[in-house]
């Protein structure tokens, strides 16, 4: 993994898309029922990973939009860097099963993934810059599944992730639920 971006962000970069994969909710025209774990996506909160809740910031923002083939649309934007601040947002289809989402690491999706760089679009040389680094974080990554499990604790739930099965428990994260009027963004 390359140094000069992601170094200390890393890790925190592949917690969080794995976590993430899971902002805005939009309805469909045809009735649907958001399941638990995400039933509260169904009145357009979304998921706030890693609240500061003094500055209204997350690591990142994950919400749920309800797709046509019975699964779920998952756009998430991401924290990857605090300085120059670079968000990525990334939309990938997840499902729920066995009260989890679930969801494969997609190439298209990498490729499709947008970044910011300071709140402005990244530049064709940053993007393609960026895509390279995120490339490689998830070149052995492609075609796995990621599950997540919403464990209660306090005011929100802990985030558990695996992948093809396997327990992550080094990648945990805490997350809240919050509606878009309440303040929050992505942020250090």
């Amino acid at each position: 993994m390359p140094t000069c971006l992601w170094g200390q962000i890393g890790k925190v970069m592949i917690r969080t898309v794995i976590i993430a994969l899971p902002f805005v909710l939009v309805l469909p025209a045809f009735a649907f029922t958001f399941p638990a774990p995400i039933s509260q996506a169904e009145s357009g909160k979304v998921q706030c990973y890693q609240p500061n809740l003094e500055k209204k910031t997350c690591r990142s923002i994950s919400g749920f939009s309800a797709a046509k083939d019975g699964g779920f649309s998952n756009p998430a934007t991401i924290l990857v860097q605090a300085n120059p601040m670079i968000t990525v947002h990334i939309v990938a289809p997840v499902t729920v099963k066995d009260g989890k989402t679930c969801g494969t690491i997609r190439q298209k999706d990498l490729d499709q993934a947008l970044f910011s760089v300071d709140a402005a679009p990244a530049s064709a040389e940053q993007g393609a810059s960026l895509h390279d680094q995120l490339n490689a974080v998830y070149k052995d990554m492609i075609g796995h599944e990621v599950c997540v499990t919403y464990v209660p604790d306090g005011d929100g739930f802990i985030a558990r992730g695996e992948i093809d099965g396997a327990p992550q428990p080094n990648g945990d994260q805490h997350m809240i639920w919050v509606a878009p009027t309440d303040g929050y963004h992505v942020g250090p």
